[in-house]
């Protein structure tokens, strides 16, 4: 299919702005004071990282399918970990 290939071409650009929008996300409650560096979610933040860098790195397809249901888990897991109770 077209968009596909669209989308498979466009994945390092994508995936870079990606990592760097996540980053910053991921170290701006540290940075501005709101939250701990060490927390509860730094094991998912790490997790969708390496996926994103992976994502970058990798030519292969099926790479990629795995890569995103590993970021779908680790965001479902990070949502989880965020609203369990006592946790803010």
């Amino acid at each position: 299919m077209i968009w596909q290939d669209i989308s498979y071409d466009t994945r390092r650009y994508f995936l870079g702005v990606m990592l760097v929008i996540f980053l910053l996300f991921s170290f701006d409650g540290p940075f501005f004071g709101t939250e701990p560096l060490f927390n509860g979610l730094r094991v998912t933040q790490g997790v969708v990282t390496a996926s994103i860098i992976w994502g970058i790195v990798s030519d292969h397809r099926r790479v990629h399918t795995i890569i995103a249901l590993a970021i779908l888990g680790s965001l479902i897991a990070g949502v989880s970990i965020r609203f369990l109770p006592g946790q803010g």
